[in-house]
């Protein structure tokens, strides 16, 4: 974990209802809690939790991923190690004995529990988290330009970007524009390395149930090769004229798509 990492993972945990969340879902073990009974449990609002959740995985503290009709959310151990292990790197003064403790539960290796901690570890290793990343971050424009996508305008106002991260790992990048009740999908990339797992359907999954958290009820995408994809997770093509106007104004719509780009709309639910 570098300096970055932990001022973020510190910003997420210096307020009370969070740091409680995070509590028990460390107890709760890879078995997880569902947004609800963590919400009934904290004894706050759904909508309160759920802006709470969203700051904790914004720091990549806790995952989620969908089990039926639930959304289970786990703590990140091997995040929440990494942290205790950057507050104790190169610390004691030649006293290791001091931070012996610390130590052991960094690296969750109490004989007892080494068992239990590997399965949330492995747990840990799948789910996927949505990390923020600007604009004008080379890897996400390096990203896009090796998958013929759009660049030009996504250091510009309104573009939001998130990094995929699957444990400490990067797989792939995606991003949105949000125009009131609307939202344009600008783009999901998953690294070759990374692909033919399903993730870019789960990724495009957590993408839109944030931007439902933030208002958004309807999701739109123009795609040239890519509509059989979008299709599966339940996109329907559209013709131009359905859409919104915002989003018939945007620069993607007008200039960076061709005309030949196909648009496809998906009704959102939360």
């Amino acid at each position: 974990m570098d300096q970055r990492q932990a001022l973020a993972a510190f910003s997420a945990l210096s307020q009370e209802t969070r740091l409680h969340i995070i509590r028990m879902l460390v107890v709760s073990g890879p078995d997880g809690m569902a947004a609800g009974a963590i919400a009934e449990k904290a004894e706050v609002s759904p909508s309160n939790v759920s802006f709470h959740l969203k700051e904790l995985e914004r720091a990549g503290l806790i995952a989620q991923q969908r089990e039926s009709r639930s959304i289970i959310y786990t703590a990140n151990y091997e995040r929440l190690g990494g942290l205790i292990r950057f507050l104790m790197e190169d610390c004691c003064g030649g006293n290791p004995e001091i931070c012996a403790p610390a130590a052991a539960v960094a690296a969750c290796c109490s004989p007892e529990m080494e068992g239990k901690f590997q399965m949330t570890a492995n747990r840990i290793d799948t789910l996927l988290a949505l990390l923020p990343i600007a604009g004008h971050e080379g890897e996400l424009r390096s990203a896009l330009e090796s998958a013929d996508l759009p660049t030009d305008d996504i250091d510009e106002t309104g573009r939001t970007f998130f990094r995929i991260a699957q444990g400490d790992n990067t797989v792939g990048y995606c991003g949105y524009e949000l125009y009131g009740d609307s939202v344009l999908l600008r783009s999901v990339v998953i690294t070759p390395a990374n692909r033919r797992k399903g993730l870019g359907g789960r990724a495009t999954d957590l993408l839109f149930r944030r931007a439902h958290a933030e208002g958004a009820r309807t999701a739109y995408l123009l795609t040239t090769n890519a509509a059989p994809f979008f299709e599966t997770l339940g996109f329907t093509p559209i013709d131009r004229a359905g859409a919104p106007i915002a989003f018939l104004q945007t620069r993607q719509a007008i200039s960076l798509c061709p005309a030949s780009a196909v648009l496809l709309a998906k009704t959102l639910e939360g």
